[in-house]
């Protein structure tokens, strides 16, 4: 995730590139810095727009390339992305970052192994690319490589200590090589990190489920719809651990919880 894993736990590193301004007169940069500003405020298709202008009036800067790429790929529009980033690419061949968001795109593509290749050419460029290493390492666990996903996470963590994401996805691939004891150790680190999200306390509660410590998976499923209330599998876990340790009411009251959420949801 085989249970698919949360979306918050596949979170891909996607971002447009902030260029500096070239020229204060440019008005291709003056798009492009308009673009990105709603790219901030969650408007990928009106960025898009101003992408278009920039591109317009300066086809030769593969920054705005890389840019709208990353606007379409926001939007789920993979193969205009990915014909983006080769723009991108064929203007400076040196661009890591589109490299990566390139093969993120491939990966939204359900195309791992192209991805891998992507990620592969962007560590080359810049081998203290945390985000690349991160990326290969999920395209990795996709292809059943644990190993080569877990090394990933390991550099990404190496170059970025605080990188909660690598932590939790490193946990996972742990717990799919049947090791609960390192994966409760990953999401101890992720929590302590960001002690607001709530997959990473869901993570550690079926791990510790899994170590046979049926006490803490309680606490921590309690803890994810505490911040998540509307955190359905977190609930289905929470019933069937409580009704591991023989407590049916408090299992009931988990099972009660989801039914108004299902209603809810209808």
């Amino acid at each position: 995730m085989k249970t698919p894993l949360r979306p918050a736990l596949g979170l891909w590193f996607l971002l447009p590139l902030l260029t500096p301004e070239l020229h204060a007169q440019t008005t291709a940069a003056d798009f492009l810095d308009r673009g990105n500003a709603k790219i901030a405020q969650g408007d990928p298709a009106g960025a898009m727009a101003d992408y278009d202008r920039a591109i317009a009036l300066d086809p030769k800067q593969a920054e705005a390339f890389y840019d709208r790429g990353a606007a379409r790929e926001a939007k789920g529009d993979h193969a205009g992305a990915i014909a983006d980033y080769d723009k991108a690419l064929g203007l400076n061949p040196k661009f890591a970052q589109a490299f990566n968001n390139r093969g993120l795109a491939k990966a939204g593509r359900d195309d791992p192994a192209a991805a891998i290749a992507d990620f592969d050419q962007a560590i080359a460029l810049d081998p203290k690319y945390s985000l690349a290493f991160y990326n290969r390492g999920r395209a990795r666990k996709t292809l059943g490589d644990l190993d080569g996903a877990i090394a990933d996470y390991d550099q990404a963590i190496a170059l970025d200590p605080k990188f909660s994401l690598a932590y939790i996805n490193r946990g996972v691939a742990k717990m799919a090589q049947d090791h609960p004891t390192a994966a409760v150790a990953d999401y101890d680190q992720a929590i302590t990190m960001n002690p607001k999200f709530a997959p990473a306390y869901f993570n550690r509660g079926v791990a510790r489920e899994a170590g046979g410590d049926l006490a803490g998976a309680i606490s921590d499923f309690n803890q994810a719809v505490t911040i998540d209330p509307a955190y359905i599998s977190a609930y289905k876990k929470l019933a069937t651990t409580q009704r591991k340790q023989g407590n049916e009411a408090a299992a009931k009251a988990a099972e009660a919880a989801l039914v108004k959420l299902n209603v809810k949801g209808k």
